[in-house]
Formats: structure tokens, C-alpha cells, sequence
């Protein structure tokens, strides 16, 4: 390749010839660079491209900020955060290519940063500046960004700044400074729609949709990577598969949640008498505390006719029972009820007997014996339903 003589001024550089002239950066992604001569724009593709189905793309949100940019001046901001795979970078690549304009991804320079800034800001033209993870990348300290942000470098032309974050909180720099970030939009769960569709598409065993929907269910997040990947277990091994795949899959589940009634009794009263505080003895104890206190005596014992006293003390009688305290509690197990097994931990005391039938646990703890009946023994950890105990509506 010849080379020829690039004037600046009166200075004159000997380069390649294959530079040209733009009046304008062309709308394109571009690397930023710093060598020996300065910094340098490297692009590297006309456009984010996908090579795949985008789900959970927020597409409304998108639209919604065309419209504002569109209809406003001066420099926007907008951060995406939530957990890797919910679709934030998906989304915010997207907007970048609706925008149409060049769009440079901006990393950490470290010394070097005051300077970046600079030359950013003295780019002719709109464009939007991409700082993917800023949390990594960009200290609470480092107020480089910041001095862009707020227009400390005059410049007529506008910048859009596109955050990603996987902290679910906010850098504290950002938070109620619309003129800063505009908008800030979290990406948690997959949406259960995106769910259903992507296995529209891809689940090759329906017969194991309900298994996968519950699996997907009993996590503590779900991401379109989780998803994918649990979809291929499926496809690869089969409905039987993906159950014993779920001992050793790299996930993690939500802690099971009982509403419990608890009761206790001291080793030495049951030693003394076995009967008094055996299971079902206990199960009756449950049955009676359940029971509401007979009407009209709701508030006020102490102004009762004497038949309603008389009912009352009927009524204690009937509850009378030889378990200390019993009251209502919630406890988080990583075991499914029907899985419990004496020996096991729950609640930090070891089972020492359990009644699947009654729905009862008993533990040991010191010297002091724990009862607990479990309201719902078929209870489970949830993303999607809407109450405690509902179940999975598709």
C-alpha cells in the first residue's frame, strides 16, 4: 500500500493510504482505544446483532424512550440493573440500535479516565455512551462519569448514557437525579409469559412441561440462561432426567415455608408419662387450639351473663391440654415435608420422630422437646404465585 502525506496545519505525517475523510462518526459500535498517538475509535459492527430469539425484550419501555428522546434536549440517562440473564443488556442493546446513532462502549481507564472523558466529550456529533457493568467498572468515588453526565465539558451535542448494573441497588450518585438518570428499569424473574413461550419453542418432551414449570418455580430467580439450560437437561435426558438431575443441578433453590403450630413439653414430664405427650395427644392439642372462642364472648370476659361464662369455661376445659406455649410460627426448611426424615435437621433441632399422616414434626433440643403440626405439609417455594399457598396457575 502506497502511503501519503496527511497534513495538519503545517505539520505533515507520512500514513497509510487508506485513511478518508468524515465529517461526522457514522452510526455504528465502536471500541475506544488508547495508544502512543492518543484515543482511537475501533468499530467493530454497523449494529448490535442477534443471532437468536430475543425474550423478554421490553419492548414498551423501548418505545417509551424513543418518545422522550425524541421530544427533549440535552444529555439522557438510563440504567438498566438486575441479575445477569433477566434480559437487561438484551434491552439496552436494543434501544441503542433504535436509536441510530453511533454508540461507543466505555470502559475503565483507570489514570486514564479524566482524559477519556475529555476526548469523549469532545466528539462533534450525537452519540450514546454504553457503560456496560458500571458497578465494576466505575467507582462511587470516581466522579469522571459524573462531570460528563452534568454538562461540567459544554458541548451542543447530546449524549445518551446506557447503564447496566447487575447490583439490584442503585449507585447512591444516581438516585433522584433525573437529570442525571432519567430512568432506571429493574430487570428481576422472567416474566411467566417468557417462560411459556420459550418453551413453546424449544422443549422437545412436552410431557415434562409441568415438572420444568414447577422447577422453574421453586428457584430463587429465574434468567432465560437458567431456563435454557434446564430445557436442554430436558431434551437431552428426558422428564426422569431433569428429577434426578435436580439433587446436583447448579441452582439454587427457595427454602420451603410452613405455617406451623408449635408446643413443647421438658424430657422429664415425658418421661414421667409418655401418654400425656405423645403425637396424637398433641394432634388433638392442635385441633382444640384451632378453635375459635364461642360466641358472643369475643373481648370481654369480665361483662359475660353467667351462661356465657359457663360456655366460656366449657370451652377452656376443652382446650385444656398438657403442651407448654402452644403458638403459631413460620419456619423455612431446605426439605420438602414428604422428604423429612428423623435425624434431620429442622428449625436447628434434630427430628427425632415425625407423623406424615398428622402432619406432625417433633425435634429435640437440650432437655426441652419441640411439637410441630404443619398446616400445609404440601406447601412450596414459589416465584410466581401470587399468595403463599396458590398454586402454579399457567
Amino acid at each position: 500500500m502506497n502511503k501519503v502525506w496527511m497534513c495538519s496545519g503545517s505539520t505533515y505525517t507520512q500514513v497509510g493510504s487508506g485513511y478518508k475523510v468524515s465529517e461526522s462518526l457514522p452510526v455504528g459500535i465502536y471500541g475506544i482505544s488508547l495508544t502512543m498517538t492518543g484515543y482511537h475509535l475501533d468499530k467493530y459492527a454497523d449494529k448490535f446483532v442477534f443471532p437468536y430469539k430475543m425474550y423478554g425484550l421490553q419492548e414498551d419501555f423501548i418505545d417509551h424512550v424513543i418518545k422522550t428522546y425524541s421530544n427533549t434536549e440535552g444529555n439522557l440517562g438510563i440504567m438498566f440493573t438486575g441479575t445477569k440473564g433477566t434480559g437487561k443488556t438484551v434491552t439496552a442493546k436494543e434501544l441503542a440500535n433504535k436509536l441510530n446513532l453511533p454508540v461507543i462502549i466505555v470502559k475503565d481507564m483507570g489514570d486514564h479516565n479524566q482524559s477519556m472523558i475529555e476526548f469523549l466529550s469532545g466528539i462533534e456529533g450525537d452519540c450514546v455512551l454504553f457503560l456496560d457493568e458500571f458497578e465494576k467498572n466505575f467507582s462511587e468515588s470516581d466522579s469522571t462519569i459524573l462531570q460528563i453526565m452534568d454538562g461540567v465539558y459544554n458541548s451542543k451535542y447530546r449524549k445518551v448514557f446506557l447503564l447496566t448494573t447487575n447490583a439490584m441497588s442503585i449507585n447512591e450518585n444516581m438516585v433522584g437525579r433525573p437529570s442525571r438518570i432519567r430512568y432506571v428499569k429493574k430487570f428481576e424473574n422472567l416474566d411467566l409469559k417468557v417462560v411459556n413461550e420459550y418453551l413453546d419453542d424449544a422443549l422437545e418432551v412436552p410431557e415434562a412441561r409441568q415438572d420444568l414449570l414447577d422447577f422453574i418455580d421453586s428457584l430463587t430467580i429465574s434468567t432465560i440462561d437458567i431456563l435454557k439450560t434446564i430445557v436442554n437437561e430436558v431434551n437431552i435426558h428426558g422428564i426422569e432426567g431433569l428429577r434426578k438431575a435436580k439433587s446436583f443441578f447448579n441452582v439454587v433453590t427457595n427454602e420451603y415455608e410452613y405455617s406451623c403450630i408449635r408446643g413443647y413439653a421438658y424430657t422429664g414430664e415425658i418421661e414421667q408419662d409418655k401418654n400425656k405427650f405423645s403425637i396424637e395427644n398433641f394432634s388433638k392439642a392442635v385441633e382444640r387450639f384451632n378453635n375459635p372462642i364461642p360466641k358472643p364472648i369475643v373481648n370481654d370476659e369480665d361483662n359475660c351473663t353467667m351462661e356465657e361464662r359457663k360456655a366460656l369455661n366449657e370451652y377452656y376445659e376443652y382446650r385444656r391440654h398438657n403442651f407448654h406455649n402452644l403458638s403459631y410460627y413460620f419456619i423455612y426448611s431446605s426439605t420438602k415435608f414428604s422428604n423429612l426424615k428423623v435425624g434431620d435437621g429442622f428449625y436447628s433441632d434434630e427430628i427425632i420422630a415425625i407423623d406424615k399422616k398428622l402432619n406432625v414434626i417433633v425435634t429435640k433440643n437440650g432437655n426441652e422437646i419441640n411439637y410441630y403440626w404443619i398446616k400445609d405439609p404440601n406447601s412450596k417455594p414459589s416465584l410466581y404465585r401470587t399468595g403463599r399457598y396458590d398454586s402454579l396457575v399457567l
